[in-house]
């Protein structure tokens, strides 16, 4: 969609109250970088997920995401090559393949 339109349709106060539910900053970055799609596939795919999540939250009262401790700025500490705390490894431990 261009630019216009999207402000036509206040799209950016949208993703603001969307991003204030947001359970982690890097959850609130991505939804501000989201756009909206005018690709039907897209549209089809999107609305799929949002009627699972809807019927997990229905059928069986859960939240489909749970929150998280932010791992990102340690992540990126670690690819410069910083030596990371004990708490940052406790932190990433349960993303680690290992």
């Amino acid at each position: 969609m261009n630019k216009k339109t999207l402000d036509l349709l206040e799209f950016n106060k949208i993703a603001e109250k969307v991003a204030f539910y947001a359970l982690s900053e890097s959850g609130k970055r991505a939804i501000l970088r989201e756009n909206p799609s005018s690709e039907y596939g897209d549209v089809v795919y999107a609305q799929q997920l949002t009627f699972e999540a809807s019927v997990v939250v229905e059928k069986y009262l859960l939240m489909p995401v749970v929150a998280f401790d932010p791992i990102d700025e340690i992540i990126k500490k670690a690819e410069v090559g910083a030596t990371l705390t004990m708490g940052e490894l406790i932190k990433v431990r349960p993303y680690s393949h290992n």
